[in-house]
This record gives structure tokens, C-alpha cells and sequence, in this order.
């Protein structure tokens, strides 16, 4: 019973200190990156948009550091439905979602392709590092293909409502570091934390790493 304790432990940790790092990290990086110049625009697109998957992220990277690719890969596959089913039938639930055409015509496409392209990888149960680098490049080219669409259609890059650098900037430039280097030391640890507990959990129960993840 102490060690299911424990382990209860490590996994509330561990999301709780990726809920917070998440948030330092964005708060941080995003007036950083508005102080260095960068567009509104960009910084929404970038780092906000990339941020909020920076949890997942680690969580996935610190399980391949530590061997785990079934939780590395489980968590890939349980964050996206329950991105898809929990949070957006909620969402759906509370007010009906008015969906902008172009989403649908354009991300949607772009959804099922990466979810095919995720089958097809996995039709051998193995990810290479060619394959993973491949899966990189991807995600860059989307983002620029955003950042190119976006810049074409709205010219008020700059008037982004909440994008504004505040007037004592040179007071808080380096409490906007600090929250940056925070949320990413308390990322690190939630993330080590919560494979951990999940680690040991599955070896308690008998369960399948991947069936952890999800």
C-alpha cells in the first residue's frame, strides 16, 4: 500500500508540475520573444501555439530516454483523442462550436493525413529515427505554411489582442526569464515524475506500457 502511495504520489506530481511549467514556459517565452523583436504574429503562431504541446512532449521524450517507447507512444495517441473526444464533446456540450470553413478544409485534411501517416509508420511496430526526423520536418513545414497563410490574409499582424510588450518592459524582461527557465526545470521534473509512477504502476498491475500512456 505505501509504494501505490507513492506512486499516486509521482503520477499527481508529475501533472501537476507539467500544468504550471506549461504556463511559466509560455508566459515567459512569449513576452521574451515580443522583447527580441519578434512578430505578434509569429510569437502566436510559434511559440504559444507549440507550447501548449510542450507537456506531452517531454512526457514522450522522457520515456524514450528511459526505454519506454510503449508509453512514449501511448501518450501520442490518448493525448489526440482526448483532445478530439473529451475536450471538444465538452466544449460542444456547453455552446454549440461555430467552425470556420477554412479549418475544415484545410487542418482537418491535414489531421487525417498525419493520422494515416502515423498507421503507415507503425505498419512495421517501429519508428526509426529517419522516420522521427521525417515526422520533424513535417511540423515545421506546417508551421511555416501557417505562418505564410496568415501573413497573407490578415496585414494587422501586429494587433494581436494580449500580444502587447507592457510599459516597465525593462522590468520585466528578467522575470520573463526566470519564468522561462522555471517553467522549464519544473516541465523537466513533472515529466520525469510522472513516467516514473506510470512505469511503476504498469509493472505493479501487469499493464502494458502503451496502455499507460494512453
Amino acid at each position: 500500500m505505501p509504494e501505490l502511495l507513492m506512486i499516486a504520489l509521482y503520477i499527481t506530481g508529475g501533472l501537476v508540475l507539467l500544468f504550471f511549467g506549461a504556463d511559466w514556459l509560455v508566459q515567459g517565452a512569449v513576452t521574451l520573444a515580443l522583447h527580441l523583436g519578434l512578430s505578434p504574429l509569429i510569437v502566436g503562431l510559434t511559440v504559444v501555439a507549440l507550447g501548449t504541446s510542450v507537456p506531452e512532449a517531454l512526457v514522450s521524450v522522457q520515456a524514450a530516454l528511459g526505454h519506454q517507447g510503449g508509453i512514449a507512444l501511448g501518450n501520442v495517441i490518448g493525448s489526440n483523442i482526448l483532445n478530439i473526444a473529451l475536450i471538444l464533446g465538452l466544449s460542444s456540450l456547453i455552446l454549440p462550436l461555430k467552425v470556420d470553413s477554412r479549418i475544415v478544409k484545410a487542418d482537418v485534411p491535414l489531421l487525417t493525413g498525419a493520422t494515416f501517416m502515423l498507421v503507415v509508420l507503425l505498419e512495421d511496430f517501429h519508428i526509426s529515427r529517419m522516420e522521427g526526423a521525417f515526422l520533424l520536418l513535417c511540423i515545421v513545414f506546417y508551421v511555416t505554411g501557417n505562418i505564410m497563410t496568415v501573413k497573407r490574409t490578415s496585414p494587422e499582424e501586429d494587433k494581436i489582442e494580449g500580444m502587447e510588450i507592457p510599459e516597465d518592459s525593462g522590468k520585466t524582461l528578467w522575470r520573463d526569464v526566470g519564468f522561462l527557465i522555471l517553467g522549464i526545470v519544473t516541465l523537466g521534473f513533472g515529466a520525469n515524475f510522472l513516467v516514473t509512477g506510470a512505469v511503476d504502476l504498469a509493472r505493479i498491475f501487469g499493464l502494458s506500457e502503451a496502455l499507460i500512456g494512453l
